[in-house]
């Protein structure tokens, strides 16, 4: 709701601003964050920013087919180890699992991803807004 009273004044520097805000959660998404960071979150009061670059790292680890470097007792662990992995994303699990789980995550990817563009082209394509911020 913040952005739709500056949305036909500044609608390009928006949209800038929603793709780099898209960009830079994209790591945080796709890579188990809370196991990347572990090792390098013990200075809480470090002057870099140790958690986002542990995530990066994990995101160039992946284009490297390698998993997050992970504790002993989590990487022997089938369950927990599997958060090692890349993308740690749900569907991603479940369609590994078995043909109907394939095909139940997949069907749950595009449902998310049609929901998504459906969203975006209507915020592209609406025109003004009132100052409720309904059309």
């Amino acid at each position: 709701m913040t952005l739709v009273p500056l949305w036909d004044r500044y609608k390009y520097p928006l949209m800038g601003l929603i793709l780099v805000s898209f960009v830079l959660n994209a790591a945080p998404v796709l890579v188990n964050w809370d196991l990347a960071s572990t090792p390098q979150a013990v200075d809480p009061y470090a002057l870099l920013p140790r958690q986002h670059m542990a995530v990066w790292n994990g995101l160039y680890l992946a284009t490297q087919g390698q998993p997050l470097p992970a504790p002993a007792a989590i990487a022997d662990d089938p369950i927990r180890g599997a958060g090692a992995r890349f993308p740690d994303l749900w569907t991603i699990r479940v369609m590994e699992r078995s043909a109907l789980g394939f095909f139940a995550g997949l069907v749950t990817s595009l449902m998310l991803l049609a929901v998504s563009l459906a969203c975006l082209m209507r915020l592209l394509t609406k025109r003004e807004f009132n100052r409720s911020g309904k059309a």
